[in-house]
């Protein structure tokens, strides 16, 4: 308790730093690797370990906690008002049937995710490059209950390279969103999308066309979609 406390003493008084000065802050006290060109706006993050590379960005008013691990690449962007939380794998009350599961958040390079998402990170979720989060609202829920067995479980959720993932989507435990597909909006993700190069939709999502692999969107080479 009284680690925790200091933890979250030294992070509100990092927050009245300009960022220049807080970046040497985290990294003297957390031990956090931040590239001099990436940039947390007022936020709290407070992951076990955090890495960010050059030009990534965390927005204003985003909460990440009891995450062992939050990875931005170079060029990622994660938006402001999002809500991140996890349960630290050394937590020896939960999850005990899943030693294996790693509660981290990792942003490709070039990837964006926007504002005001929620992401249960119990395990691993993953965005890939280039890939986009878009819209409001979207939730990411990488645990639930094993009915059979009677216990707590948990399953990473992995999105593919150069994806599009609309406004209010849900994606459990297990998901998996192939290279380049467009996930639409409402769209409810369960286990494994096998199919590249498709637009997703309806509950459970199911392919519903095919998209061009000569779309401009497949063949960005900076991020930012103007």
């Amino acid at each position: 308790m009284k680690s925790g406390l200091r933890t979250s003493a030294l992070n509100v008084l990092s927050l009245m730093l300009p960022w220049p000065l807080r970046r040497r802050w985290l990294a003297f006290w957390f031990r956090y690797e931040l590239h001099p060109e990436s940039h947390i706006g007022w936020s709290w993050v407070l992951p076990g370990s955090l890495q960010m590379g050059r030009g990534a960005t965390i927005g204003h008013l985003t909460v990440c906690k009891g995450l062992d691990l939050v990875e931005l690449h170079d060029y990622a962007s994660l938006g402001p008002m999002n809500w991140i939380t996890g349960t630290p794998s050394s937590d020896p009350r939960h999850y005990t049937r899943m030693p294996d599961r790693r509660p981290s958040l990792v942003i490709g390079r070039h990837a964006a995710v926007t504002g005001r998402h929620y992401f249960d990170c119990t395990d691993s979720v993953t965005v890939g490059p280039f890939s986009t989060v878009a819209g409001i609202r979207s939730q990411f829920w990488t645990h639930g209950l094993d009915i059979s067995g009677g216990y707590q479980a948990a399953n990473p959720i992995s999105i593919g390279s150069y994806c599009m993932v609309g406004t209010g989507v849900v994606c459990l435990g297990g998901s998996e969103i192939p290279d380049r597909c467009i996930v639409a909006a409402g769209a409810v993700v369960v286990g494994r999308l096998r199919e590249p190069l498709k637009s997703y939709a309806g509950a459970p999502a199911r392919p519903v066309g095919d998209v061009s692999p000569d779309a401009a969107y497949f063949h960005r080479t900076t991020g930012y979609v103007a």
